[in-house]
C-alpha cells in the first residue's frame, strides 16, 4: 500500500487532489485534500505515516527507518521507470 501511495504521488497533476486518513492504530486525517502538484508535502505525509508506524512497533529511530525505506522505494519507481522493470517495484 505504501509503495502504491508513493507510486501515485508521482502521477498526480495540478487538477488532480489527494487526502490521506488513515486507520492503523490511530484513526485521522494524515493529509488533507491536497492538489495533485505538492508532491512533497503528498510524499512527507506519507513518510510520516512510516514513521508513525514505525514507532508503534518499538523501532529504536523510526524517522531514520522510514526515511530509508521511502528512499528504497523511490529508487525502485525510478528504476522501474528506466528499465521498465515492473518487478522492481515489488522486490523493493
Amino acid at each position: 500500500m505504501k509503495t502504491a501511495m508513493r507510486m501515485l504521488a508521482d502521477t498526480l497533476t495540478a487538477n488532480d487532489r489527494v487526502a490521506i486518513v488513515v486507520y492503523a492504530g490511530a484513526s485521522g486525517l494524515a493529509l488533507g485534500s491536497t492538489p495533485g502538484d505538492r508532491k512533497v508535502a503528498i510524499k512527507q505525509a506519507i513518510e510520516e505515516f512510516i514513521r508513525e508506524l514505525a514507532a508503534r512497533a518499538g523501532v529504536v529511530d523510526p524517522r531514520q527507518l522510514a526515511r530509508e525505506l521511502c528512499l528504497i522505494l523511490e529508487g525502485a519507481y525510478v528504476t522501474r521507470q528506466v528499465t521498465g522493470d515492473r518487478q522492481s517495484i515489488e522486490v523493493a
